[in-house]
């Protein structure tokens, strides 16, 4: 089911992709020794949601594969709204966490690619209700939402729920650090590590 999603979300993101504050480092962009940390760390969800090796190995593979649409020609408009949280939490310790650092701020100096950060003193904000990818496909056809969380993985591709979340979305990216103030906030957390 999984596997199918996020083939689904690939064949999708050939004009653009936005994102919504993944909490922790989730959402694209992520290096590999994050990627396999999160999907490891999925092993503490409980018996149910247990993902063996193999599984790990799939979801790994199809995020860093994912990321390969930032390079694609003609490049498309690649966008992320991020919380602070997924550039201060350890998760795999220091090592993984400046490896993480170094590549959202490299990846943020492509040109087809936004980085935003939620700052942490926000009280409220529009993204509150949970991450959601929204893609595009070639010459704007169609676009689509997809949402990733704890309850599962499914798509929105009706109105009025495409637009209700595309609007989000604009009104997540005004209430976030601007992409100037927020490469200086990332290049500020790695070199505090």
């Amino acid at each position: 089911m999984a596997q199918e999603a996020h083939r689904r979300a690939d064949a999708l993101a050939r004009q653009g992709m936005r994102q919504g504050v993944p909490q922790v480092g989730r959402g694209d962009p992520a290096p590999e020794p994050l990627r396999r940390r999160l999907g490891e760390s999925a092993r503490l969800a409980g018996p149910e949601e247990t993902l063996d090796d193999d599984e790990i190995e799939t979801g790994v593979a199809a995020r860093l594969k994912r990321q390969q649409v930032y390079f694609r020609k003609p490049a498309p408009l690649v966008t992320f709204v991020l919380e602070k949280a997924a550039f201060t939490r350890p998760i795999g310790g220091p090592d993984v966490l400046r490896k993480n650092l170094l590549y959202v701020r490299e990846c943020a100096d492509l040109r087809n690619v936004t980085i935003q950060v939620m700052p942490e003193n926000r009280t409220t904000h529009a993204g509150l209700d949970g991450s959601f990818t929204l893609l595009e496909t070639e010459e704007r056809r169609s676009q689509i939402v997809y949402v990733e969380g704890q309850g599962g993985r499914y798509f929105l591709s009706e109105q009025p729920d495409v637009g209700d979340v595309f609007a989000r979305y604009s009104t997540l990216r005004a209430q976030a650090l601007t992409p100037e103030d927020s490469a200086e906030l990332i290049e500020q957390v790695a070199r505090e590590l």
